[in-house]
């Protein structure tokens, strides 16, 4: 059996469309498309798909809603992968910038039991290696991705990175970017755009670093007044 092959559309779908919630972005087709790498055929076909399943509903804007059944799965999904990602970071030692690409075909394959022993041998995580929380452990939090930090006022921005959204934990090369940089969840940082590039400088650190816009709009951080 191939990886290709633990692999749901749907579920991949419904993840995406929470995560996009969790960002506070609008879940759209053209978001999955884009995330994805789909064609608009290929989504438009599954996004259909799910709403006969009595998943998702599209509403007059084009956004993307779920039905309480399809939130409940999507949080099941969700949760299963973060989970993984615990296990395999803390127990197996798996490299860090290949937790969330393995735990994506763990999600898919994970039995509801295995799920709850997994809970129960982490002893209820709250967080997983890149500072998501666990779905359905925890309420959402204040954090705001690293272009809104800076853009919330003039000049500087102190924040605490929160965690490292989804596109840029998929990107094992990114991943390593920021492990390199110190860039990582709990460190205080101060924030302050320049220009089509958002500057960071690390608590006790020297130095400022470049960031643009597309990596910053994935690194989610808590405003500290």
């Amino acid at each position: 059996m191939q990886a290709e092959d633990l692999v749901d559309t749907t579920e991949m779908y419904l993840k995406a469309v929470l995560e996009l919630e969790e960002e506070g972005a609008v879940a759209m087709r053209a978001r999955l498309a884009e995330r994805f790498g789909h064609s608009g055929p290929t989504v438009q076909q599954t996004v259909s798909r799910m709403q006969r399943d009595d998943l998702l509903v599209v509403e007059a804007d084009r956004q993307l809603r779920f039905t309480d059944r399809g939130r409940a799965r999507a949080m099941s999904v969700m949760r299963k992968h973060r989970l993984a990602e615990v296990f395999l970071d803390r127990v197996i030692g798996l490299d860090w910038k290949q937790v969330h690409q393995e735990a994506c075909r763990w999600e898919h394959v994970m039995s509801d039991r295995v799920e709850a022993l997994l809970d129960r041998l982490l002893d209820s995580p709250e967080t997983t290696p890149y500072g998501n929380r666990l779905a359905g452990n925890l309420p959402p939090d204040a954090a705001r991705n690293l272009v809104k930090v800076a853009t919330s006022r003039e000049g500087r921005s102190d924040a605490t990175i929160a965690w490292i959204g989804e596109p840029l934990q998929a990107d094992v090369e990114a991943l390593g970017d920021l492990h390199t940089l110190g860039l990582l969840p709990g460190r205080r940082v101060a924030v302050e755009r320049r220009g089509p590039s958002i500057l960071v400088e690390i608590d006790g650190e020297d130095g400022r670093i470049e960031l643009p816009h597309e990596i910053a709009a994935h690194l989610f951080a808590v405003s500290v007044d």
